[in-house]
């Protein structure tokens, strides 16, 4: 049924036996590429009783959790779409993204911009509205929108409106305007308010709000018109509900991007989402998904719903109302879609459910009905409304008042009705289903005896039966217009009908006829375009398998894709894109005259996009370039051509045009609009970025959202860096990226780099990186120019540099490099070009810096060093300057310094510091500067040479306070580093720089860059006087020393409470052992009363109200700035991730911070004993985790907790340590102790013999599936979208029989050889079996209670492996 699809045992079913494999194969109709065809929250039914449990990996909107990796994006032989890797990617961002100056270009694009030569840019700081009532209504929402922009309403720059005559070439329409720009304020004149409304939102097109304060603007003169009076945006609310704040938010941004209708899908047979009085079943029946197979209290799950209704997925009647109001205070028009014949199922069974409770009036089924069906969404005649009953009609007259009453108490007339419409067959009588045998092949509702007694002719199709029965409806209560979808109304004529206007939204694929379609319909109809193949927002951005969306009419429909379609002239469309499968189209214009297009639109069906988070990304920024092409025809569109065909190799369309078109578009969106969406608090796409490594280890990136920062890491994630130029990570190294946004609240999903982009030397295509972090420039200054462009800066080109400017440097834009604050990462300056020649074959070294709230942190590391020559006799200003250095030349400010610190270190760690005076800020010329004696600043410096590995690090800390600074973030800075390098003692003495010029002396190096201290991260650290350096309140910390597995366990006590460090605390202790792969960990809890667990908490929940055992682990012998975190819950659920301390402040939480928390190789196994009133948790961490081979002799820093409730989740959680401090928050618990892994139990001071799971294991769980009496049948209900196999493991645990204890001897047989393993394991499973054969029913029976507390299956493994069950 639908999207629901079930597994269910036969009466062969034996049963899931203990350690065997079950393989369940799936055959395909077609394919599967994408990882969400996999719905989520796979269910288990109980045959007896239907109870249902979700199978816990799949209980997620991470696919990866339980979805294999897809290995080929291939649908067929034939798909030519070229899959996006981070090279592909790069390219494709290479040819299409650059920036340029774009600070007087408006989304959508008027029809016409004047900018004078002389034209001035000006500074304001808000405006004042003069005349604001002329706006009506909408100067509420105008109003309101400025607020959620933190633009001010009592600013210094006026904006007055006028009601007035425009240019003749559009004086009389509808929502045109003219806007004046001047120094002395703004004036816009429209035609009417909604023309004052949208020259206002141009006028906040114009803003950069990034700053919320000074704006800049400049002089200019815009006269503007619609393109179509209908400017859409679809929302699909019934497959999956959108809220109220959601809908409300996208007609914010309607608003802004001058969208003026909003087509609300409000039912679909996964849902009906509007409250109608009355008909009360609508909502509490067909807005709930639940298992109930009778259909009686909800409908059944559909797309990853899972079997537990949710409360509240519609809109109520006062809701609605509101809606209508906001929207119309925003120019924005509401039409709702009540889809009918078919897709009606919500309707269908919710009427059902009323007539099994005697109330037939508004019935919509034939109860007789004994035709066979099936819809395109493989529903049966539930789906589809049978239009021979009168209380059919009855149900359509009583919907259609109640909807026009609800328009009438907003005060807004309902003008226009979606009728649906779309998909009313048997999609069996089409095409492609010759195998089906022939009694399967009806008619809709041929065997229907209510129709029979209509004498309706079944050959008329049923859409349009049902279409002229509503539309009577419509024009009764006085509705002027029906809007239906394309193939609902096909083949009918507009005077059918009774309404004064009937207009179809069309939505034939191109590549499917949909040009001659189009020519086909009856021209008295309006046309609102929907072509699926360019606008449709549930298509996938990309050809990847991890992005979200159906793909049936197009693999992916990009930002570019929507930007060029061209919706007046239909064939063009073939010369800028390919069909679905990538291949090429060739298209002719229908030798018909052009048919009248009243707008188009963008979709957004829900069926994959279950979340408002997912459906902001999914719709935004696509809803945009919509937007641009909805009110503004390009230059580059060509006119309705009769008889010329277009294809990939015809060159009817300017490219250049185009090309320059967009790449205006995408600066203002990367750079401006997005920040006014993160404002509106809409998550947009945050797309992946593009990334290249050449033969030599160079990394490049860039973005197809220009001022997308770019992150790198060179370590699989664990650290992370700011990207701003090519930076050099090694030959044969891979990279992993991702993109965020200006805020960093959004980010992307992290690609692999590890390939070269191979058609990024083309002709025509530089090797820039234009939209990446060196454009960032435009997210802290304000505007956007050509200064900013990546082209232009440091290793950009081998063009031959011009002269040094006044400023020192060779480059008219400086290179920028973002610092973050240590606590998120580093930004990174490469070291690799010659001063003089300017040639990039300089031996590579690079910079790495960030801030702390005291202090400025670089990481020199230089590469290819070979003599490592110092000259322990420098004195200042030797002739001969003898020695290998890294130097480093800052200051403060966002101009050229009179005076900056120098500081130079040399590999044997001594260090030179002074102050450079530097007057006429001249850098030409060693005599126009002076430096102060060398002074000793507090700098603290450490380095380390390997020269098997010729290389050399130094890192060096200095204080903030020596630049009279004291408060880092958002600051700007001047800074340059270079390398002196010899190749031996003999060689001349060579000079590299990251910024480097063509002039060689002692001072001509300072070409600066610009550094900018990221803002982004508070720090307001406080250390307590208590805490020592280390965090720890004990001079000296507990030690543990842990033995191989084989040998014994060292044991940690938990008894001492944090903040007290009391010893009352009730006790717990971890047991710590080693094998050659894993970290083998027993925590045992005692005196638990509560075992409370919050099954519902999410990352950071404020009130993290669970009972837990932690630990914090790391190796190395000091305190470290990075270890793993891992709570672990009676529950036996689990929650780890790296926490990142680069500081190594542990006082404070707001010094520390968690990647998100993620899934490792780690396996677990929690058991409970509750009249024992405790709880055991074995956890065993592969030593690959942290990068240990061989773990012998190796010195860890480790500390473990507990959180406890003494009576229930009402008390005041408390916590214990193992090495406990004074102080109390989530991340100052790391008084780390020190753990020294030796090899035998000889060696440590606390050695175990005992086995893991000894005593009474009463509470363990036994399997629930066995082929006796007493076994549970089982059936797994799933969608039918899933990886190709899946593999069911049941592992079986211990269980009481007889009533007797059950005890493991040696279940920790993974501490054993592989051979012991095996063997222990047929035992253990053998004696298990025996247990089981020989209890007793009422035994089994108590287990089974136990057990439904809880999950009756539990999924325990990784994607990796298919689904793991355990019972």
């Amino acid at each position: 049924m639908g999207d629901l699809t079930y597994l269910k045992p036969t009466s062969t079913f034996q049963g899931f036996q203990p350690m065997t494999t079950v393989t369940v194969p799936l055959l395909f109709e077609y394919w599967s590429v994408q990882e969400t065809d996999n719905m989520p929250r796979w269910f288990v039914v109980h045959e007896r009783d239907q109870s249902t449990a979700v199978i816990e990996n799949t209980d997620t909107e991470v696919m990866h959790d339980f979805v294999l990796p897809y290995t080929s994006t291939m649908k067929t032989p034939t798909d030519n779409n070229i899959p996006m890797t981070a090279a592909s990617r790069f390219s494709v961002n290479m040819k299409t993204v650059q920036m340029v100056d774009a600070k007087t270009r408006i989304i959508p694009a008027p029809y016409k911009t004047i900018v004078d030569n002389g034209a001035k840019p000006f500074d304001i700081n808000g405006v004042s509205l003069v005349n604001p009532q002329l706006l009506g209504v909408l100067s509420n929402g105008a109003l309101d929108l400025l607020s959620k922009l933190g633009v001010s309403s009592n600013g210094n720059h006026k904006v007055s409106f006028s009601i007035g005559t425009l240019p003749v070439e559009f004086a009389d329409m509808d929502e045109s305007y003219s806007m004046e720009v001047t120094t002395q304020g703004t004036k816009i004149t429209g035609a009417d308010t909604a023309g004052l409304f949208n020259g206002f939102m141009s006028f906040i097109g114009l803003l950069d709000v990034k700053n919320n304060g000074k704006m800049t603007l400049t002089e200019m003169t815009v006269h503007d018109k619609p393109r179509f009076g209908y400017r859409g945006h679809q929302v699909d609310t019934a497959r999956n509900f959108r809220s109220k704040e959601a809908i409300m938010k996208t007609i914010d941004a309607m608003a802004l991007w001058k969208l003026n209708v909003m087509h609300l899908a409000l039912t679909n047979d996964e849902g009906w989402r509007l409250e109608i009085p009355g008909l009360e079943e609508l909502t509490s029946v067909g807005s709930r998904r639940c298992f109930d197979p009778n259909e009686d209290t909800c409908i059944l799950p559909q797309l990853g719903s899972g079997p537990d209704p949710v409360e509240g997925l519609f809109y109520t009647r006062e809701e609605f109302i509101d809606i209508l109001k906001y929207a119309h205070a925003r120019n924005v028009k509401i039409i709702p879609e009540f889809n009918m014949p078919a897709h009606a199922r919500a309707a269908v069974i919710s009427m059902e459910a009323r007539a099994k409770n005697g109330d037939v009036t508004y019935r919509l089924t034939d109860p007789d009905d004994k035709t066979d069906l099936l819809t395109v969404q493989f529903y049966d005649r539930t789906s589809i409304i049978n239009p021979c009953l009168d209380s059919s009609v009855r149900f359509v007259e009583k919907l259609v008042g109640e909807v026009k009453l609800m328009y009438d108490d907003a005060g807004i007339p309902l003008d226009s009705y979606h009728f649906g419409g779309d998909e009313a067959k048997n999609i069996l009588l089409g095409n492609g289903y010759a195998s089906y045998a022939a009694e399967l092949k009806q008619k809709p509702f041929s065997k229907s005896p209510a129709c029979e007694a209509k004498g309706w002719n079944t050959d008329d199709s049923v859409a349009h039966y049902w279409a002229i029965t509503v539309n009577k409806i419509l024009a009764t209560h006085g509705i002027r217009e029906m809007i239906a979808w394309h193939d609902g109304l096909r083949g009918t004529s507009a005077n059918e009908y009774q309404t004064p206007t009937v207009a179809i939204n069309f939505w034939d694929t191109l590549f499917w006829g949909g040009i001659d379609s189009l020519t086909e319909i009856d021209q008295a109809m309006d046309i609102i375009l929907a072509s699926p193949d360019y606008l449709y927002f549930d298509f996938p951005y990309e050809v990847n398998p991890e992005e979200r969306g159906y793909y049936w009419g197009a693999r992916f429909n990009s930002v570019y894709k929507v930007f060029t379609y061209a919706p007046e002239n239909l064939a063009q469309n073939a010369e800028t894109s390919t069909d679905r499968d990538g291949n090429e189209m060739n298209l002719v214009t229908p030798a018909v005259s052009m048919p009248v297009i009243r707008g188009i639109q963008g979709q957004t069906w829900s069926e994959t996009i279950r979340t408002d988070d997912q459906y902001f990304e999914m719709a935004f920024p696509r809803a945009l370039a919509v937007a641009e092409r909805a009110w503004h025809r390009a230059s580059w569109e060509m006119d309705w051509s009769q008889g010329v065909m277009y294809n990939m190799s015809t060159n009817h369309v300017p490219k250049d045009d185009l090309a320059d078109d967009y790449k205006s578009y995408a600066s203002v969106l990367g750079c401006r609009e997005v920040i006014k969406l993160r404002k509106l608090g809409i998550a947009y796409r945050i797309p992946p970025p593009g990334g290249s490594i050449d033969s030599f280890g160079m990394l490049s990136a860039n973005s197809e959202l220009p001022c997308t920062i770019i992150m790198y890491s060179t370590d699989q994630g664990s650290t992370w860096s700011y990207y701003s130029s090519p930076v050099y990570i090694g030959a044969g190294q891979v990279a992993y990226l991702k993109s965020m946004s200006a805020d960093g609240t959004l980010q992307s999903r992290v690609v692999l780099v590890d390939e070269e982009c191979h058609d990024c030397m083309d002709e025509g295509v530089s090797y820039s990186t234009d939209g990446s972090n060196s454009n960032i420039e435009s997210v802290i200054d304000n505007g956007l120019s050509n200064q900013n462009s990546q082209s232009d800066s440091v290793g950009g080109g081998s063009e031959d540099p011009v002269v040094a400017s006044a400023s020192g440097c060779s480059f008219d834009a400086l290179p920028l490099l973002i610092v973050p604050n240590c606590i998120t990462g580093q930004g990174s300056a490469t070291i690799n070009r010659r001063l003089g020649s300017l040639a990039a074959d300089f031996p590579e070294a690079s910079v790495r810096l960030c801030f702390t709230d005291k202090t400025l942190e670089l990481t020199f590391e230089a590469k290819e060093e070979t003599s490592y020559l110092v000259n322990d006799t420098f004195a200042n200003n030797d002739p001969l300057w003898m020695w290998t250095v890294m130097e480093a030349f800052i200051a403060l400010g966002d101009n050229d310094p009179t005076e900056y610190l120098e500081f130079e270190v040399a590999p044997n760690n001594r260090i030179w510091t002074g102050y450079i005076h530097n007057p006429m800020k001249d850098f030409s010329s060693k005599a126009t500067a002076f430096i102060d004696d060398w002074n000793t600043y507090p700098i603290i410096s450490t380095t380390t040479t390997n020269p098997a590995a010729k290389l050399w690090k130094s890192v060096v800390s200095l204080p903030l306070s020596m630049f009279n600074v004291e408060k880092p973030e958002g600051t700007v800075w001047r800074m340059n580093f270079f390398r002196t390098y010899y190749a031996d003692e003999n060689s001349e003495q060579e000079f590299g720089a990251w910024n480097p010029n063509k002039l060689i002396s002692f001072h001509q190096t300072p070409c600066f860059g610009k550094v900018h201290f990221d803002g982004g991260v508070t720090n307001d650290v406080v250390v307590p006087s208590a805490v020592g350096s280390h965090g720890c309140t004990q001079d000296t910390l507990p030690h543990l020393n842990v033995p191989h597995c084989r040998y014994g366990h060292g044991t940690a006590t938990i008894n001492r409470r944090l903040g007290t460090l009391a010893t009352n605390f009730p006790e717990a202790t971890v047991r710590v052992c080693f094998t050659e792969n894993t970290i083998e960990l027993i925590f045992e809890a005692h005196k638990e009363i509560s075992f409370v667990v919050n099954n519902t908490h999410v990352n950071n929940d404020p009130l993290w109200m669970w009972t837990v055992m932690e630990a914090f682990i790391a190796v190395g012998e000091h305190d470290p700035t990075q270890y793993l975190e891992f709570e672990i819950a009676p529950s036996n659920r689990i929650w780890t991730g790296f926490i990142h301390n680069p500081t190594k402040d542990f006082s404070s939480k707001g010094t520390a911070f968690i990647d998100a928390w993620e899934t490792y190789p780690m396996t677990y196994f929690t058991v409970m004993d509750i009249p024992s009133q405790t709880w055991k948790s074995n956890v065993s961490l592969p030593l690959s985790m942290f990068n240990v081979e061989k773990p012998e002799g190796t010195v860890w820093r480790m500390n473990f907790f507990r959180t406890y409730y003494a009576v229930d989740e009402n008390s005041e959680q408390e916590y214990g340590a193992w090495n406990p401090n004074k102080q109390i928050s989530f991340h100052q618990t790391p008084c780390f102790g020190k753990v020294l892994f030796v090899e035998r139990a000889g060696e440590t001071g606390s050695a175990e013999a005992n086995n893991e799971f000894g005593g009474d294991t009463s509470s363990d769980l036994w399997g629930l599936m066995r082929k006796d009496g007493d076994s549970a049948l089982v059936s797994i209900w799933l969608s039918p979208f899933t990886v190709m196999s899946m593999t069911f493991f049941v592992v079986a645990a211990m269980a009481k029989g007889g009533g007797r204890p059950y005890k493991s001897e040696k279940w920790a047989d993974r501490l054993r050889t592989k051979e012991e393993k095996e063997a222990i394991k047929k035992e253990e499973m053998r004696k298990m079996e025996n247990v089981i054969q020989n209890g007793k029913a009422s035994a089994a029976k108590r287990k089974l209670a136990m057990a439904a507390r809880g999950l009756v299956l539990r999924v325990l493994g990784s994607p990796n492996k298919g689904l793991v069950f355990s019972a």
